[in-house]
């Protein structure tokens, strides 16, 4: 987490009467994470009360929300916060930025031996995603992960905006996969620099792996998988409308599954960036 050095006390006083009551506090504090946080704020007077606001307005000891239960926060907002109390001067408004990287329930992480740790960002609809790692390929894979369980049948869409030509096999695309070790059975339907879209994958855990190339489309294109079953097929599609079967197969998985968006560099000592938008997850 970095700190955010712009947290700040607005100078606001509202009422009269008494000693300040205590600024509210943030913790954890404001400040750019990977993931979702839930914030608890709190004031040093015993027995005042606080609201809040995370829409840029400034709350008063009668607007705002009544702080009641720690407040979850999953998107990047300012968090701002005042305490008051009968008797009392309120207290000035506390504010931070909190920037959230991914918003809920996303998560990100590199699978298996990487050159370069990757990341997973996310800004008005645009997932970016930094992947080193040599392959999704044989036993055992290597790539950036930016994803979410699923439970049971459903799909993953995306479209592939951009893919970055660190290598002509370098790979985005989207993943159903059993667990997050780097040998789990998965199913993968990416598209490639200039090798083409692929539906690779392994029917077990550290099984071997195998692929079946679709038509030679570039980036910006769509992917999908859908699960149904132990049934998972890959599909590809111009427009996110009319989509082609690349290919199908049989893979017995646990109910619950890692799905999401996967770069690869297949250059490991170097991240790949790629983009997705209109990413969509059904259960």
């Amino acid at each position: 987490m970095d700190a955010d050095a712009d947290t700040q006390a607005l100078s606001i006083v509202i009422g009269a009467g008494g000693s300040p009551v205590a600024v509210p506090s943030f913790s954890p504090g404001a400040g750019t994470y990977a993931t979702s946080q839930t914030v608890t704020i709190t004031t040093g007077t015993s027995g005042a009360s606080i609201r809040y606001t995370t829409n840029g307005t400034t709350p008063t000891s009668t607007t705002g929300t009544l702080y009641s239960a720690p407040v979850a926060i999953g998107s990047s907002l300012s968090l701002k916060a005042i305490a008051y109390k009968t008797g009392m001067t309120n207290s000035t408004v506390t504010s931070g930025t909190y920037t959230i990287n991914l918003p809920s329930p996303w998560l990100q992480q590199d699978i298996g031996a990487v050159g370069v740790a990757g990341s997973s960002t996310h800004a008005s609809g645009t997932y970016t995603v930094n992947g080193s790692g040599t392959d999704i390929w044989s036993t055992g894979d290597q790539f950036q992960f930016c994803y979410q369980t699923m439970t049971g049948d459903g799909e993953i869409v995306a479209r592939v905006a951009a893919i970055e030509n660190t290598d002509s096999n370098a790979k985005a695309g989207v993943m159903i996969r059993e667990s997050l070790a780097a040998n789990s059975a998965h199913a993968l339907m990416n598209i490639t620099p200039a090798s083409g879209s692929q539906f690779i994958r392994r029917l077990t855990t550290g099984g071997s792996s195998s692929y079946t190339a679709g038509t030679n489309v570039t980036a910006p294109y769509w992917v999908r998988l859908v699960r149904s079953g132990t049934t998972i097929t890959g599909s590809i599609s111009s427009n996110g409308n009319t989509w082609v079967t690349v290919g199908s197969a049989s893979i017995t998985m646990a109910s619950s599954v890692k799905v999401g968006l996967v770069v690869l560099s297949r250059n490991n000592p170097t991240l790949n960036t790629s983009t997705f938008t209109n990413v969509t997850v059904v259960p």
